[in-house]
């Protein structure tokens, strides 16, 4: 008997789980039929001033939006959704396309910015590698003053390297008898 009573209970609440989503599907199916269908120009002016708004609220595209302009996004994708055109062109005809090129303007100037610190960090680096020995050669080798220093400092680490090694040797002599 307990099991009869629990499968009901079950198939019960999967019938009610059932009933309040076709509940949910009336409602929007409801608030969607508010508004009239859209004409193909009024769809097109709808599709622009939802781009033009997605410019300025997108947190994707705008990464330092306050909360209330990511709230503002949220709303804008429900009127989208919904198809409410209205509400959208209200929000867009407050910004012009001035606004949003001047807004796209100054993203570019900073960019143009981090690019040319980074292209100056890059010729600095150019720079020093040329100044290094083996991008030098050419100077060193026409001046007899640097190329005698050059040689000079090269005889020496290689007496150095010289002394070196045969102490390796003495140790490898001494270990091995």
């Amino acid at each position: 008997m307990s099991y009869i009573n629990r499968k009901i209970n079950s198939e019960f609440k999967e019938k009610d789980k059932i009933e309040k989503n076709m509940s949910k599907d009336i409602d929007l199916a409801i608030n969607m039929s508010i508004f009239e269908p859209l004409d193909e120009e009024v769809f097109e002016q709808m599709n622009m001033d939802y781009y033009k708004l997605q410019k300025i609220y997108n947190p994707v595209l705008n990464l330092d939006l306050s909360e209330k302009s990511e709230k503002m996004y949220y709303k804008i994708e429900e009127y989208y959704e919904k198809g409410n055109y209205k509400k959208i062109h209200k929000m867009a005809e407050k910004y012009d396309e001035n606004y949003i090129l001047q807004d796209e303007i100054s993203t570019l100037r900073i960019l143009k910015n981090k690019y040319e610190d980074f292209l100056n960090r890059i010729q600095k680096q150019i720079k020093k590698l040329k100044t290094s020995f083996p991008y030098n050669q050419k100077t060193i080798l026409e001046d007899e003053n640097l190329c005698r220093r050059k040689k000079d400092f090269l005889n020496k680490e290689i007496i150095k390297i010289n002394s070196e090694n045969k102490k390796i040797e003495k140790k490898i002599k001494n270990k091995l008898t």
